[in-house]
């Protein structure tokens, strides 16, 4: 495959011949755009590309405009040729040095629990209970902007743990993209161990997400030096409003020791696997934390199913062969396995006739107890299966104790038919 290929049975020339209608470029070579439909053409556009490796959404969208750019001024609004110079830009991307940034955020954990680095797949996390080093006080110049959609919040709460996310990157969107993709990933790993297996309000009150391990309101990305990537540049959360942070142990000492075991061993687990199926579970565990981030609880529900979708089955394969695989992972496979019948019942209902009920939030820790056995079985036993693909495999063995020792009996008369032959 080269670097972008147009999709199978896409037809770019479609939208090309509509962006070329209302295009017009003037003698000093800038674009002009007749009316507004570009704006629902470029996306159109964009969709209709692959790309052969991962880049941030901003990275593509700036491929695409610069291609559309050129194109535009040479009078080549043609697929053949945008294609083309759409190459020329990845090419010219992946030539780039990379370059080192930091992402400066929080996480609503309780102050000394954190290891002070922590090593992630393609960064490494500094935390710190206090201030964030002088060289970050950058942030204060989007703090004003900021504060204009939450005033009466802080972009960094006192009480939640500050992070520096060292990362190399070659701009700063692709720097965002990786250093939050692993910030999430440790949300996700922390979650595991915080948040709550269930939780029961009583009367009426506000939707909140069911995840304890939240980001701080404001992420900016800097330099290496400190400096803002850009004054009034930053990342925020839509719906940010401060909660009490997870891990508030009576012995801090302690419940730190205890984290840090806890990290390491996950670490450890991970890294058995292959590559490959590193990159799987360490993006499963991510979407666990996103997934939790929803004020929606359907749309919690929605997240998790697929965040379990993409370790438990493969490409092609339908949710029954889940239901099972997830089941099997626990003592009483037949009443899990009429849990997630259920539960995909409630969800497939939700999708297509848009049906939900007020027992959203309990089905919600319902998956999260069948993500939480599932996570736990590959971490369990990966110094016993070779991949997620072996694992799966296992996952579809019988419940049936005499099939399973029938199944030893042919195996083990297969191994003597080889021996003697």
């Amino acid at each position: 495959m080269k670097s972008v290929e147009w999709k199978k049975g896409a037809k770019p020339e479609l939208v090309l011949a509509r962006l070329a209608e209302v295009t017009s470029v003037s003698d000093g070579g800038a674009i002009r755009v007749e009316n507004g439909e570009h704006f629902g053409l470029m996306p159109i556009l964009h969709n209709m590309l692959v790309y052969k490796r991962d880049y941030s959404f901003s990275t593509k969208v700036m491929f695409r405009m610069k291609a559309f750019s050129i194109c535009a001024n040479a009078g080549s609004l043609n697929k053949d040729d945008f294609i083309g110079e759409l190459r020329k830009q990845v090419a010219a991307y992946d030539a780039a040095d990379m370059q080192d940034f930091r992402l400066t955020s929080s996480l609503s954990i309780s102050h000394g629990l954190l290891p002070a680095r922590i090593k992630l797949p393609s960064s490494t996390v500094y935390c710190h209970s206090g201030p964030l080093p002088k060289k970050y006080s950058t942030r204060a110049a989007n703090e004003k902007h900021w504060r204009f959609n939450f005033p009466n919040e802080s972009p960094l709460p006192s009480q939640y743990t500050r992070v520096v996310v060292m990362v190399k990157a070659k701009n700063v969107s692709d720097a965002f993209h990786k250093a939050m993709h692993d910030l999430n990933f440790l949300r996700g790993l922390l979650g595991l161990r915080y948040n709550p297996e269930q939780s029961f309000s009583y009367g009426g009150r506000a939707y909140r997400p069911l995840n304890k391990v939240m980001l701080g309101g404001m992420h900016c990305i800097h330099f290496a030096d400190g400096a803002l990537s850009g004054v009034n540049s930053y990342w925020y959360e839509p719906h940010f409003s401060a909660i009490q942070p997870a891990g508030a142990p009576g012995n801090v000492a302690k419940e730190k020791a205890s984290l840090a075991k806890y990290l390491r061993f996950r670490f450890k687990y991970i890294s058995r696997y292959p590559a490959g199926d590193q990159v799987r579970i360490v993006s499963c565990i991510a979407r666990y934390a996103l997934a939790l981030d929803e004020f929606d609880y359907n749309a919690t529900l929605h997240k998790l199913w697929s965040a379990m979708e993409s370790l438990l089955i493969g490409v092609g394969q339908k949710s029954d062969v889940m239901i099972k695989r997830c089941s099997y992972v626990f003592d009483d496979p037949e009443y899990y396995f009429q849990v997630l019948t259920y539960l995909k019942d409630y969800r497939n209902a939700h999708i297509h006739d848009g049906v939900g009920d007020e027992e959203a939030e309990r089905h919600c820790y319902s998956l999260q107890e069948c993500y939480r056995g599932m996570i736990a079985f590959y971490f369990g036993m990966s110094d016993f299966f070779t991949s997620i693909q072996e694992a799966n495999k296992f996952l579809d063995s019988s419940n049936d104790p005499q099939v399973i020792e029938r199944q030893i009996e042919l195996l083990q008369r297969a191994k003597k038919y080889i021996h003697s032959g």
